[in-house]
């Protein structure tokens, strides 16, 4: 049993319960489910999106999912530094999306705020932790809560996780399945990539590639398709939009057209939401399409491509570990024989799916989108080189 430690080591992970992802360029997805398989297998063909449904819905069934409908005097933090559940037998370890979230009506703070509040409360065995929130829930008026749970394996011990507390009030949960549901109806599409967390389910399906493209026109050309997103414990809203990805590095980028993008809240029925993706059906960001390929014709002088992005990201306030990582990335070996907008472009989206959280993605695939609508011509490249040089 652990102790009541709660720090980072403590805190069970957001894990990923469900993976896939095509290689880029070939006909073979590399795919883990670790709840049903041991380790990572190759499949040669996408799975079809009733497949995914399939397997999302055996996930369900393994972690023998729960609610709990509580009030906050019911919840007790043990010695052992579980979450207990009066009169239900229940006892649980916490991932620290659940722990945020019983801690908010306590003490409103952001998720940060929390973990060095508590990180400052751990000393001699927790036990300042112990004592404050146990009082703060039994004297706090919080009620009607529902405590998500799930069955893992910690250490190849059984274990009871509580993945999200959230309110009862009008919340729908829209799940993995509802999505798969949904966009079967948007047309024959391909499923390109999907991670399922405890938490989140986030997919990508695209048109299939033309097999009449040669091998080097599908280092130039994307293929249009939908980005899905929802969230099980009201961290964020359902959502998809139109996105434009490369096949033959797997990455791309969202559009920021609004007609092109479906954004529900937990309050809105899951039938609705459905009917909202269905009407997505046949669209296209036709724009962004176009613009990435001009973008492969727009040339960027080699030894001011770093400066210029840069200069590109730090204006959208990028940190400084991101920029290091898409200026390697421009460095690395690229299917553009010179730098190009779009190279450049790459590079910044490439970047959003090495191990960045999805906030960061959606923020790095945005500056791409922005760096490819701003550097059109071969004149604005030219005058912004300029203008870089002047102040240096």
């Amino acid at each position: 049993m652990p102790n009541a430690t709660f720090n980072k080591n403590f805190l069970v992970p957001n894990t990923t319960l469900y993976s896939l992802k095509r290689e880029g360029g070939s006909n073979r997805w590399i795919t883990n489910v670790p709840q049903l398989h041991d380790g990572k297998s190759v499949i040669t063909s996408a799975p079809t999106l009733e497949q995914v449904a399939e397997n999302l819905g055996k996930i369900t069934a393994n972690q023998d999912k729960k609610s709990h409908i509580v009030r906050s005097p019911q919840l007790t933090i043990t010695q052992d530094g579980y979450l207990a559940v009066e009169n239900s037998g229940e006892v649980m370890v916490l991932t620290f999306t659940a722990l945020n979230q019983l801690m908010k009506p306590l003490a409103p703070t952001s998720g940060r705020q929390t973990l060095a509040w508590l990180e400052a409360l751990n000393q001699n065995g927790g036990k300042e932790f112990l004592k404050l929130v146990n009082s703060l829930l039994r004297t706090t008026a919080w009620k009607n809560r529902v405590i998500r749970s799930a069955r893992t394996l910690i250490k190849g011990t059984p274990t009871r996780i509580a993945y999200g507390i959230t309110s009862k009030k009008d919340y729908h949960v829209f799940d993995g399945e509802d999505m798969c549901e949904a966009l079967v109806g948007l047309g024959d599409l391909q499923v390109q990539s999907l991670t399922l967390t405890r938490t989140d389910f986030d997919i990508r399906i695209t048109q299939p590639m033309d097999s009449e493209l040669s091998k080097q026109e599908m280092l130039h050309v994307p293929v249009h398709g939908f980005n899905g997103r929802t969230n099980f414990v009201t961290e964020g809203s359902t959502f998809v939009y139109l996105l434009i990805q490369k096949l033959i590095c797997t990455n791309g980028m969202r559009s920021s057209v609004v007609d092109g993008m479906v954004s529900c809240t937990h309050k809105t029925p899951s039938d609705v939401v459905i009917d909202r993706i269905g009407a997505l059906k046949g669209k296209q960001d036709v724009d962004l399409m176009d613009a990435y390929i001009n973008a492969t014709k727009v040339n960027v002088p080699w030894d001011h491509a770093e400066t210029l992005v840069e200069h590109s990201m730090m204006q959208n306030k990028a940190p400084r570990n991101t920029i290091n990582a898409v200026l390697k990335n421009l460095d690395a070996p690229s299917n553009f024989p010179r730098p190009t907008v779009a190279r450049i472009a790459d590079a910044v989206t490439l970047t959003a799916h090495e191990n960045y959280t999805s906030t960061s993605q959606f923020l790095l695939e945005d500056m791409g989108r922005n760096f490819i609508e701003e550097f059109k011509t071969q004149d604005v490249v030219e005058s912004r080189v300029a203008e870089l040089v002047q102040t240096k």
